[in-house]
């Protein structure tokens, strides 16, 4: 129920096809705090849709009906919220807020020190070699994690390595069908926890088709299996905070990438 909701504000974040999606996901964000209350021809007279379009957006959004939706979605956002309270709570109810920036301001200067401390350069060139070597690289993860790699994708299309970034929650793994063993993948890890769905789905199909994966993680218990060159960074069991190292990482592949080895 709760990566359904995850899904859904993913879907509105990246996944709208059309203008008509984007009324429909805005008048439901609209009523976020009254979800119980509105009803499927309420939200088709405000995103002026049909009630039959509304039921195909929930339906594309994972679930099977409306009330599972709105019942769903009031459930976690209580949910998160509350989680949201207590992880402030705990860490930052008796610090001003110039404490807490700075406390915010270590964790990741403590992701990219630990990042910094865990660098293996052997391993590098061999993923750099790896990644020159190939066909074509694609670059798996979600549009955060995929934001960080654009100068590594372009420095390797310069190259003239063909290299695609394929979105995590696009709920398609058809694209693998298309590759064989003279291509690399290259996925990004941050959580353990978010290794589930689509991903694992994913991951599943690659690891079928004996591709050779390069994987980026904080940690391995769940993933190594997946990998042929494991590359841990960051601090374990650490979960935002792995994303102050990921450009850092992604800048030291762009730079080594010109380096004859």
């Amino acid at each position: 129920m709760e990566n359904n909701c995850f899904d859904f504000i993913k879907l509105c974040n990246e996944r709208l096809s059309n203008m008509n999606e984007y009324n429909i996901a805005r008048v439901i964000i609209n009523h976020i705090s009254d979800i119980q209350n509105i009803s499927l021809e309420k939200i088709s007279e405000e995103a002026n849709i049909s009630t039959a379009s509304v039921s195909r957006f929930i339906s594309k959004a994972g679930f099977s009906s409306f009330q599972e939706f709105k019942n769903s979605l009031q459930i976690f956002n209580k949910d998160v919220r509350m989680r949201r309270i207590i992880s402030h709570t705990q860490r930052f109810m008796r610090t001003t807020p110039e404490s807490m920036i700075d406390l915010l301001y270590h964790d990741a200067m403590n992701n990219l020190r630990q990042s910094n401390l865990n660098i293996d350069i052997d391993k590098l060139k061999e993923i750099c070699k790896k990644l020159k070597d190939s066909h074509s690289v694609t670059i798996i993860g979600d549009s955060h994690e995929l934001a960080n790699f654009y100068t590594l994708q372009l420095d390797l299309l310069i190259n003239n390595i063909p290299t695609y970034f394929f979105n995590i929650n696009d709920e398609n793994s058809v694209f693998v069908n298309h590759l064989d063993n003279n291509d690399v993948i290259l996925y990004i890890d941050v959580h353990h926890e978010w290794f589930a769905g689509t991903r694992k789905t994913v991951m599943d199909a690659i690891k079928k088709k004996g591709l050779y994966t390069i994987v980026l993680a904080q940690d391995e218990k769940h993933i190594k299996d997946y990998a042929d060159i494991l590359y841990i960074y960051g601090i374990q069991d650490s979960n935002n905070d792995g994303y102050f190292s990921l450009p850092y990482l992604s800048n030291i592949l762009s730079e080594m990438i010109y380096y004859n080895f």
